[in-house]
């Protein structure tokens, strides 16, 4: 899960797996990338079994990696506390180049993502931040996901990656092409014979 930097009202919904009718608290208990502990207020979701926080002010100010879990408690009688969770928080700075991968693979409706942004994040930081190395990356997962005829449900939505196999396959083979057409203009194809950004310096001379 990846949550922007300073992104107050933003939801967390975790899901507990318990009927929360009468439960007595629940919050989420957090684990902040400076190691501190905090508590966080959360409340019943109207998906059933499942809680909900709202980030406030003073919240997830720092990036890195929060770790949350769910915690609730029925009348003292018996409590509940989730498995941690993995939020990244990170800068708004990085919301240009994850839009910018998903233009590329073609996958710009918010609501119905074939790729979460955390996958996304994890090949551009994997890419050094090459957007279009990153595109190649999760167009080529695609690619994986509809080879193993791997669906997922997202809402009332279900994508069978299958039926995306050709789509991809024919996007990677553009972004190879484009990555190796850059690399080649920059002197760093090792495909050929250019070496790598031309290491030696040729000087003018006069000898023949």
């Amino acid at each position: 899960m990846i949550i922007f930097k300073g992104s107050v009202g933003d939801e967390i919904i975790l899901n507990t797996g318990h009927d929360l009718e009468d439960a007595t608290k629940i919050e989420m208990r957090v684990i902040t990338p400076s190691g501190s502990n905090e508590v966080w207020d959360a409340v019943a979701h109207t998906t059933p079994e499942h809680i909900v926080h709202t980030i406030q002010e003073g919240e997830m100010v720092d990036e890195g990696i929060y770790i949350v879990r769910a915690y609730v408690e029925w009348e003292e009688l018996h409590s509940y506390l989730g498995k941690p969770v993995l939020v990244h928080c990170l800068d708004i700075s990085y919301v240009v180049p994850i839009n910018e991968v998903r233009r590329t693979i073609q996958d710009k409706n918010p609501d119905r993502p074939l790729l979460s942004d955390e996958e996304i994040y994890d090949s551009l930081a994997a890419s050094g931040g090459d957007t279009l190395a990153a595109s190649l990356a999760c167009a080529e997962a695609l690619v994986a996901r509809g080879a193993h005829k791997v669906s997922k449900k997202i809402g009332d939505r279900q994508i069978n990656y299958s039926d995306l196999l050709g789509h991809y396959q024919a996007l990677v083979e553009v972004l190879q092409a484009k990555i190796q057409q850059r690399d080649f203009s920059h002197g760093t194809y090792r495909g050929g014979k250019v070496e790598d950004k031309y290491p030696i310096k040729f000087l003018y001379s006069d000898a023949n």
